[in-house]
């Protein structure tokens, strides 16, 4: 964690996030660390990404996490459908979020398995 309480993410492509703690606790990767006993990363340095998510596709993701951070589902280990098609989660924002063509949709899919976010896969 940095010294206002974020992550910072980079992206083989150079691209650097920054990802709230409470954001970060739904990012499954994560979130599987604090459980396991481990603490959050406390550098000041960019965790890398070692894998080739890009900036965009990153953003992408971070932009559903920033959205459902909130949301009590996510982070119900015993949660097996996604939050697409749970109750009260249909909105316009989630159809606008999807409006994506295919190669970008496994793209953001191979992301968010990388960083065990069940709720997006």
């Amino acid at each position: 964690m940095n010294p206002k309480g974020c992550l910072t993410l980079a992206c083989a492509d150079g691209s650097v996030f920054e990802v709230d703690a409470e954001a970060a606790h739904y990012i499954g990767l994560f979130r599987e660390m604090i459980q396991a006993g481990n603490s959050m990363p406390t550098t000041t340095k960019p965790l890398e990404i070692p894998v080739s998510i890009t900036g965009p596709i990153l953003k992408k993701v971070l932009d559903w996490v920033h959205r459902h951070k909130h949301s009590p589902q996510v982070l119900d280990e015993a949660y097996e459908i996604s939050i697409r098609e749970s109750e009260g989660f249909e909105d316009q924002w989630t159809d606008d979020y999807f409006k994506i063509d295919q190669v970008t949709l496994f793209a953001v899919v191979n992301a968010a398995n990388f960083l065990h976010i069940k709720a997006l896969l």
